[in-house]
């Protein structure tokens, strides 16, 4: 199959397909490549880098395979195509890139893969490794691309108030939350320190219909034993040493709201 190189020539009519990117003048392995491609890929041509970061972009391409050797100088073949690669993955992290070269040695394969090649193949390339190496990057990239969005997608599904957690006990949690946030029944919640007995307080609040009224916190382990009591209930002026003020009951500050008390450790 003869494939004449034109500016932006497209290969494969297959619009359903991804997109393949290729750059090089080499005209014998376009007659090998395309039509190994063609099954799997739609294929776009390029002879050039001018401008290749709009081209590829406007193509709608998902692979560059691109071939660095594209100029001679006293005979011997230049890497012009390593600023190009280098452009490309500037401008997209997710291309799967591809350089190829007839160079065998070591140095241009590690300047390539520097500039931003995933992959690098050296000359003669062997087209169906070629192939299995583009469809292998493209099932992986999709793979990344899908399991990115899954932490987030888990995370919204998996949010309760301030609460982070979807499995079965943690749902059972948020349903007895829900049960008795809109009632006017005292709750008594149970659980060890860092549990996040003050959290499931919270959140009860703020589904109920004293959400916008005042939510008092008090830790009864930081107050002495013989000043709980007039925190809870407020006090009068002198009716204990020290007793300068009166002091008002938070249970009163709490009346028809809600209060959040942490018992002292027995």
């Amino acid at each position: 199959m003869r494939i004449k190189v034109e500016p932006e020539s497209l290969v494969g009519e297959d619009a359903a397909l991804p997109v393949v990117c290729v750059v090089t003048t080499d005209q014998q392995f376009l007659d090998e490549l395309v039509p190994e491609l063609i099954p799997w890929f739609q294929v776009v041509l390029r002879a050039d880098f001018e401008d290749l970061a709009r081209w590829t972009r406007e193509a709608g391409g998902v692979a560059v395979l691109l071939d660095i050797d594209t100029a001679e100088e006293d005979g011997k073949e230049v890497q012009g195509g390593l600023p190009a690669l280098n452009e490309l993955r500037k401008l997209n992290q997710d291309f799967i890139l591809i350089s190829l070269s007839r160079s065998h040695t070591r140095t241009v394969e590690k300047r390539a893969l520097e500039a931003g090649a995933g992959l690098h193949f050296r000359s003669p390339v062997d087209i169906s490794e070629l192939r299995l190496a583009l469809i292998t990057a493209l099932d992986k990239r999709i793979e990344d691309l899908t399991h990115a969005k899954i932490p987030r997608q888990t995370l919204e599904s998996s949010c309760f108030q301030e609460f982070i957690g979807g499995s079965e006990p943690m749902r059972f949690v948020y349903d007895a939350i829900q049960q008795v946030a809109d009632s006017n029944v005292n709750v008594l919640i149970r659980g060890e320190s860092g549990t996040g007995k003050e959290l499931a307080a919270r959140a009860i609040v703020a589904l109920s219909r004293r959400a916008k009224k005042p939510f008092i916190r008090l830790n009864c382990a930081a107050l002495p034993e013989n000043l709980i009591e007039s925190e809870l209930f407020g006090s009068e002026r002198g009716a204990f040493t020290g007793a300068s003020t009166r002091l008002r009951a938070r249970s009163a500050s709490a009346f028809r709201n809600s209060t959040w008390a942490r018992s002292a450790p027995a």
